[in-house]
């Protein structure tokens, strides 16, 4: 029996407060150059590891 897919629309609150701490405040070089998550967007998971053969 095939497992269904779940889709996601969009990700948790407490995802996205984790990863913007990380990137806007952890990571140094992001904050000198003033870098800001503004928005995410989800997307299939094998389209984003694809790559030109």
């Amino acid at each position: 029996m095939p497992k269904s897919l779940i889709s996601v629309s969009e990700f948790e609150p407490e995802f996205i407060t984790g990863l913007k701490a990380i990137f806007e405040e952890k990571i140094v070089f992001n904050q000198v150059l003033g870098l800001k998550i503004t928005s995410l967007t989800p997307c299939a998971g094998d389209r984003a590891y694809r790559h030109a053969s």
